[in-house]
């Protein structure tokens, strides 16, 4: 009797071990993955030289797999006229199933300064315009612009 409760008890203890192990391996492959489509998302924005609305953005991050209940921040700062560079924030969103508690972990990146292309042709301004709490599933977004007036 001795001998078959320590053998069950020495199944779930490497039991448990491997599911901790499982969930934070996949748990890493999620991360990365958010951080690839992010950085997919960043050479896309600098090969277009620029992007128009945060619908552009939404379709671009539904093609590359992005949940469609995340949300992503995007922010166009404009240092002068006829640059802008884009600075964006995908969420990579894990859930604990056994307390179904979400969390969401923020992944922010940056474009290089782009001087021509879609920032050329737009309205020119010099500031920030941000869209925030953008879903892709509908392409809703608050939008926040601040616009420094040119001395």
């Amino acid at each position: 009797m001795r001998e078959s409760f320590g053998g069950t008890m020495m199944f779930w203890i490497v039991l448990f071990f491997m599911s901790i192990f499982i969930a934070f391996l996949a748990s890493v492959i999620k991360y990365a993955r958010v951080y690839k489509m992010k950085n997919t998302l960043i050479n896309y924005i600098e090969r277009q030289e620029g992007i128009v609305d945060p619908e552009e953005v939404a379709n671009q991050l539904l093609s590359y797999g992005y949940p469609y209940n995340s949300y992503f921040d995007i922010c166009v700062n404009s240092p002068k006229e006829d640059s802008a560079y884009y600075t964006m924030k995908l969420n990579a969103t894990f859930t604990l199933p056994i307390i179904s508690y979400t969390f969401n972990v923020p992944i922010r990146g940056e474009t290089r300064l782009i001087e021509t292309g879609v920032i050329a042709t737009s309205t020119n301004f010099i500031g920030q315009h941000c869209w925030y709490n953008c879903k892709p599933s509908d392409g809703n977004c608050e939008s926040q612009a601040k616009s420094i007036t040119k001395h």
